[in-house]
């Protein structure tokens, strides 16, 4: 009997360690690449994507409370829905999301880089200097594009580097091509 449940704990452990990872959510991917491929497109038709953002950012919200989200992947994705929100609570939610993905995936730097940029807007959001430069504006039709205030004493551009956003400079290098 003793022999029997050793083999039985055995296989159980041995199946366990092996099982198969969690697997991302497809349908979460769907939303994702929606989400990104209508940013795609220039101009962009607000009236028909704000109302397709909201309806995304319903359905992922589900998902999140339902305890469909098991990658860093969903993650991520989730988080990118997140970004794209009117308030200050959808960009904050993207923020913790994004983290949730760093963590599960250390070495995935678009993850980083989407929690410096959701932190970013954040800030932007309270009408205070952003920290890593992520965030860009149009102060008008005919204005060209501009970064908005960066506050360059609070992180270093190692510190960028780590989290996957370019330096200051390489931002307003880029910059200048963009309103070329």
């Amino acid at each position: 009997m003793r022999r029997l449940l050793a083999v039985a704990v055995f296989f159980i452990a041995y199946s366990t360690a092996f099982a198969a990872a969690p697997q991302d959510n497809a349908r979460l991917g769907a939303i994702f690449k929606e989400d990104q491929q209508v940013r795609q497109k220039q101009p962009i038709d607000w009236s028909v994507v704000a109302p397709q953002d909201r309806a995304h950012r319903a359905e992922v919200l589900g998902m999140l409370k339902a305890g469909q989200l098991k990658t860093a992947n969903d993650y991520y994705h989730a988080a990118m829905v997140f970004q794209h929100g009117e308030a200050l609570d959808d960009i904050r939610l993207a923020f913790s999301l994004a983290q949730l993905s760093a963590t599960l995936d250390p070495a995935s730097k678009r993850a980083r880089w989407l929690s410096a940029a959701a932190w970013d807007r954040i800030l932007v959001r309270k009408n205070v200097p952003q920290w890593y430069g992520t965030q860009y504006h149009k102060p008008s039709a005919e204005a060209p594009m501009e970064l908005y205030k960066v506050d360059e004493s609070v992180v270093s551009d190692a510190e960028r580097a780590e989290m996957g956003v370019p330096t200051l400079q390489a931002a307003r290098d880029m910059l200048r091509e963009i309103n070329r």
